[in-house]
This record gives structure tokens, sequence and C-alpha cells, in this order.
């Protein structure tokens, strides 16, 4: 009988720590969940700003490419007045020029580009030690035990 006394007195003596208890668990599962949803939206806007980014180097890829099509043109049309006799050859230097600036324009372009897209680090968190131990033997699993 007096366990049982013990056993409902015992709630009012502990002043409250089991509803601290509680609170504390429930303020550390609201903690967990944040920084959860945080590395969530944090994984989405890296996505969206890759996508962004892609998007942007096909636009700038393209519109280089515009440009040496038309620096050619203009190359192959400067050339053919000049075969005709009615401009001089500086004119075809001019334009050889700008279509060869136009051409190291798109391949600097598309190099950025493929750039960009590695530059970002696939493994965020992950840090590769500059002395990393050489692969020897030891470790490699025995042939003989293979199935």
């Amino acid at each position: 009988m007096w366990s049982y006394g013990v056993q409902v007195v015992e709630p009012a003596f502990t002043g409250g720590l089991r509803r601290a208890a509680l609170q504390q668990a429930w303020a550390q599962y609201r903690q967990y969940a944040d920084a959860y949803r945080g590395s969530i939206l944090s994984a989405f806007q890296d996505v969206e700003d890759g996508l962004s980014q892609t998007r942007l180097y096909d636009r700038q890829t393209k519109q280089q490419y515009e440009a040496v099509s038309a620096a050619l043109r203009t190359q192959r049309m400067t050339m053919a007045l000049y075969t005709g006799g009615l401009t001089n050859y500086l004119d075809v230097v001019v334009a050889q020029q700008a279509a060869l600036t136009a051409r190291i324009a798109a391949v600097q372009a598309q190099t950025s580009a493929a750039s960009g897209h590695c530059a970002a680090d696939p493994r965020p968190g992950w840090q590769l030690d500059a002395a990393e131990p050489a692969d020897n033997e030891a470790d490699r699993p025995d042939p003989s035990l293979a199935i």
C-alpha cells in the first residue's frame, strides 16, 4: 500500500523534470527538422543555380556561334569583293581578323561553360587529403577468395 502512495506522490516531487525533459526533446526535434529543411532548401538552390548557369552558358555559346557565322559571311563577301577588284586587301585582312577573333571568343565561351559545369564541388563538405595512402597490395582483396 505504501508503494502505491509513493508512485502517486513521486510526480509531485520531481518538480516538473519530466515536463522539462519533454520540452527539451521537442525543441531538439524542431532543431533537427529545421536543419534538415535548411539542407534540402540549400540543395534545391544549388540545383536551380546550376540550371540557370547552364541556360546562361547555352545562350552565350549560341550568340558566339552566330557571331562566328556572321564574321565568316563577312569574310567570304570581302574576299569576293577583293577577287572582283572592288576592294583592297586590307579589308580582307580585317575581315579575317574579325572572323578569327569571333572563333576565339566562341572557343573561350565554350571552355568557360565546360569549366563552369565542373567548378562546383560535387561532394560539398568532403576533403581529400593531399597525402592519401598509396595503393599497396596488403589492402587488396585476395583473388582466390572471389566467388
